[in-house]
């Protein structure tokens, strides 16, 4: 995800849309952990088949029951703070299985790991030899059967998750951690939204990759300082989506070794589906096309437009990019404990960009100051006009993520009671 806020809001319509919620609005979060109390990226794929193809939709089913790697030409401007993220550990066994390293405080830590309010952060302080991006996908692949499903061999599981979570960098905010988040809010859709019903198993295991991968190897930079110090991988990717196609080109990269092949099992139509449908769904996080995206979906869903084709793959692929996109910013509709921990850190990292930015004598970017800009005021617009609607959106598709949307306003609030930079 490359967020500028600022040029993100100039691309907002003139009025703010008002959308009709669904009608279902479980509790996620437990009243004592809301937060007004507290003060302080075509998928143009082989159609997969399913037994009984669903219906076109507007409002996804009810859930059912469940029984490093930065490029040379920017090594120098990344701050390698460690105490940004954990730092990156390989297990002692190579040959470890999924039921082995998923024991005593590990286990106790993944408790409630489907659960709305469940913090990856007590994975990332557990002293232990993986880090959270391994123990969460584990957990994962293990309640999807995966590893089963795609005759994936546990210990090469292991090793390409190890290797994957090496590849993210110790900086302040796109780090393992975050892969780690987003896979676990976006395994909560899966389990409580009702997409298990839809999806097949070949999409369920590409969107788990591509949570998994979505930053990798990320520089701690945004596309725009790519693109204006024509970095290398700007040079590569014409300045489109140069983060995100590096992200996901990283990834199938990483692969190609065959000790770490969780891939392997897949051949023909069947792999390039799965591939075809990751890149999709990586580049569908560019937050360059985010207006666009949450103005064409919003057209797709609400009464009298054409609504989702279960029986279509690239439909599918809408409904997940959606969940996709609503994982990656869902920081805010967290508890609040949750919410100060990530907005520190994405704060940190844009001010250590407009750092840089400095140093070099180029315009920093819009919230890239940190003498000038209020934290607050940059959260609360974000939050309004970036992911309020994206999840009201979202909320038509997935009435069940409607219960979000009063945890964003009750962010709004915080931000908005609170004077310039008080935390």
């Amino acid at each position: 995800m490359d967020v500028n806020v600022q040029t993100l809001l100039r691309q907002l319509p003139d009025t703010e849309p008002k959308l009709s919620l669904g009608p279902q609005k479980p509790e996620l979060i437990s009243e004592e952990e809301t937060i007004s109390g507290v003060v302080d990226g075509g998928y143009d794929a082989v159609h997969t088949q399913h037994d009984k193809p669903p219906p076109k939709i507007r409002t996804l089913p009810a859930p059912v029951s469940l029984p490093m790697c930065t490029h040379d030409t920017i090594q120098d401007l990344v701050v390698q703070d460690a105490s940004s993220a954990p730092a990156c550990r390989s297990g002692d066994s190579e040959d470890a299985d999924i039921n082995s390293l998923l024991v005593g405080d590990v286990k106790e830590a993944l408790e409630g790991h489907v659960e709305w309010a469940f913090d990856v952060w007590k994975l990332a302080q557990l002293d232990k030899n993986d880090g959270p991006l391994v123990l969460i996908a584990l957990q994962i692949f293990k309640d999807h059967d995966l590893c089963e499903t795609f005759n994936i061999p546990e210990a090469k599981l292991v090793r390409w998750l190890r290797r994957t979570e090496e590849g993210y960098n110790a900086v302040p905010y796109h780090n393992s951690v975050h892969a780690a988040d987003v896979l676990q809010t976006f395994n909560h859709f899966l389990m409580n939204g009702g997409m298990l019903q839809w999806m097949s198993p070949l999409e369920l295991f590409a969107s788990l990759f591509s949570c998994i991968v979505h930053d990798f190897k990320h520089p701690g930079v945004n596309n725009n300082f790519l693109a204006l110090t024509e970095d290398m991988l700007a040079l590569r990717y014409n300045d489109k989506s140069i983060l995100e196609n590096h992200h996901v080109a990283e990834a199938f990269l990483l692969v190609r070794d065959e000790s770490i092949n969780v891939l392997e099992g897949l051949q023909g139509p069947q792999r390039a589906e799965f591939r075809s449908l990751c890149i999709s769904l990586v580049l569908a996080t560019d937050m360059a096309h985010h207006f666009n995206f949450v103005g064409f979906m919003k057209q797709r869903l609400e009464a009298g437009g054409v609504g989702i084709d279960l029986n279509s793959a690239e439909d599918r692929c809408l409904a997940m990019k959606l969940v996709l996109k609503s994982a990656d910013v869902s920081n805010p509709a967290k508890p609040l404990a949750v919410v100060k921990t990530w907005t520190l850190r994405v704060m940190e990292e844009f001010f250590n960009q407009g750092d840089l930015e400095k140093e070099k004598g180029l315009a920093v970017s819009p919230l890239c100051d940190r003498e000038t800009v209020s934290v607050p005021a940059s959260q609360t617009g974000f939050i309004k006009f970036v992911v309020i609607p994206l999840f009201e959106v979202l909320a038509i598709m997935m009435p069940y993520a409607g219960a979000c949307i009063p945890f964003l306003n009750s962010s709004v609030e915080y931000w908005e009671s609170h004077d310039k930079g008080v935390m």
